[in-house]
């Protein structure tokens, strides 16, 4: 029987509009996520002394505030089944005056926020009698589960003891992120990798394929993000320990089905976000240009085909800047054509953003 060919890659199919603007503010804007109503994005922005979260009708422009005057929300997020926000925050105690940790739930049209749940700090969220307070949706948006085993147990000497940064970054619990249709999870750490079965709750070590860098450090993951489908992982890889001293990083395809690992080729030194279409095979990335050059200027987003490892870069013409922190550029529709782009204005080189914007690219 012949061998049937691969399919061949769409790449040059994409066609990209010109960026529009479609929202501004005077400070930095996190883009969240596009929400499942494909018509308006969850933003978080960050005004000096005070955060809130609001969501942008990405066709008139409208806004909704569902939390303001935040002092630190570390996590937010849509819970599509309470069709309301879920956000975490420190908050001064009226009468001990001390902050304190909680998880809020918002419906916006100004209604009072509800109240989760309240710890002393953040780390306390991920115990088993708090999880257990929270509905599943809420836990699942948050990211924290209640599993039957204790990935800490997985951690071995993989490289030498001797080597002071490796020690320290090595007691940072392990990140987790389950599959979409809840079979799998992923567990990740300086400098271990996890694949886990949730039905069997056997872990499975993935080895990146790169030998320790007494220089720089090991191979390590620092973001997952899984395919709608569940059967696929984009890792942004680097080497080094700390994210802003990272001369570059690297994406890999993991398959989880066959355990096989995929370098796409990518002309950019350092991706800032990543996000999947829709058909689990093609991802949109924002990068810059070269490797720490500018680190504020000088994005270019582009198009990866997992199941070829090719990529296109696409309207290169148009550079972008960087948001207020990497990992929060880019949102994608749910039907996956249109993009939101993190697109602000800045007076210098040097600086983050003075003026926020959004901006929208149609795909065909």
């Amino acid at each position: 029987m012949a061998k049937k060919p691969e399919d061949p890659s769409q790449l040059n199919q994409f066609v990209f509009s010109a960026p529009k603007v479609i929202f501004s503010r005077e400070a930095p804007i996190d883009l969240i996520e596009w929400l499942p109503d494909n018509q308006r994005l969850l933003v978080h922005i960050t005004i000096p002394i005070k955060q809130s979260i609001e969501t942008v009708d990405t066709t008139t422009g409208q806004t909704e505030v569902y939390a303001d005057n935040l002092q630190s929300a570390s996590q937010v997020h849509w819970v599509a089944s309470e069709n309301a926000v879920v956000y975490t925050d420190y908050k001064m105690q009226e009468f001990s005056g001390v902050d304190q940790f909680g998880v809020w739930l918002s419906r916006g049209k100004g209604e009072p926020d509800q109240l989760l749940l309240e710890t002393e700090y953040a780390e306390l969220l991920r115990a088993k009698e708090n999880i257990q307070k929270l509905s599943s949706e809420v836990a699942r948006a948050l990211n924290v589960y209640d599993f039957p085993f204790d990935p800490e147990q997985w951690r071995y000497n993989k490289y030498p003891e001797d080597n002071y940064y490796l020690q320290s970054w090595s007691a940072i619990k392990f990140a987790s992120s389950v599959s979409p249709d809840g079979s799998k999870a992923v567990f990740y750490g300086v400098p271990w990798l996890y694949l886990v079965d949730l039905k069997t709750n056997q872990p499975c070590e993935v080895d990146l394929g790169q030998t320790y860098n007494s220089e720089q450090g090991p191979l390590r993951v620092f973001n997952a993000l899984w395919s709608p489908d569940g059967k696929l992982l984009a890792l942004q890889t680097a080497v080094g320990y700390r994210e802003e001293n990272l001369r570059f990083n690297e994406l890999v395809i993991l398959n989880t089905v066959t355990g096989k690992l995929y370098r796409p080729e990518i002309k950019l030194g350092y991706i800032l976000d990543i996000r999947w279409f829709p058909d689990s095979r093609y991802l949109v990335v924002m990068g810059q240009s070269t490797e720490i050059e500018q680190p504020q200027l000088n994005q270019l987003i582009g198009v990866v085909d997992s199941l070829t490892q090719q990529s296109r870069l696409i309207l290169s013409d148009h550079t972008f800047t960087q948001g207020s922190q990497a990992g929060f550029q880019l949102a994608l529709s749910p039907t996956g054509k249109d993009l939101a782009i993190n697109c602000p204005i800045v007076s210098d080189k040097y600086s983050l953003g003075l003026k926020g914007q959004v901006c929208l690219i149609s795909i065909n």
